[in-house]
């Protein structure tokens, strides 16, 4: 009876260990060092899909971002996501200090690949540089917000 319940232990153990890779890797090369750089298009690209946050891909202060519809996600507490709209509106999550999650309106602004994202009342949010963006991925680098 020991024997069984040791197996069943270490059954449980490979199960919750397993991987729960969110996109995959070709040739031990990450997938966002084969991003295309910014270009003209780059707004289109951006307001086509709603982005998630890959916490376990990004690193070395980039945070990468998957295309929502494309990409399953390990579960976690908080996930960032932002939705972009062609007319300068977007929607992204709210981390609230009641640890409620939601999505919220805002705007943003895309000039020289920099992207900065602001509450409907003009508050700051956040601010990024895009560093490299494709169909599926999007690669940002946060900037210390102007006031």
């Amino acid at each position: 009876m020991k024997y069984c319940i040791l197996l069943f232990a270490l059954v449980l153990v490979a199960y919750s260990c397993k991987s729960n890779k969110v996109a995959p890797e070709s040739n031990g090369t990450p997938q966002e060092l084969t991003l295309a750089k910014p270009s003209k298009d780059s707004l289109s690209l951006l307001c086509a899909r709603t982005w998630t946050h890959a916490r376990e891909q990004s690193n070395d202060g980039k945070a990468l971002y998957l295309d929502s519809e494309k990409h399953t996600f390990p579960t976690s507490r908080y996930r960032n996501s932002f939705e972009f709209n062609p007319d300068g509106t977007c929607r992204f999550m709210f981390f609230s200090p009641t640890d409620r999650h939601t999505m919220i309106d805002g705007r943003y602004t895309y000039v020289n690949d920099d992207l900065h994202i602001m509450s409907t009342d003009g508050q700051s949010y956040k601010s990024y540089t895009v560093i490299a963006i494709d169909e599926e991925q999007l690669l940002l680098e946060a900037k210390p917000i102007e006031k």
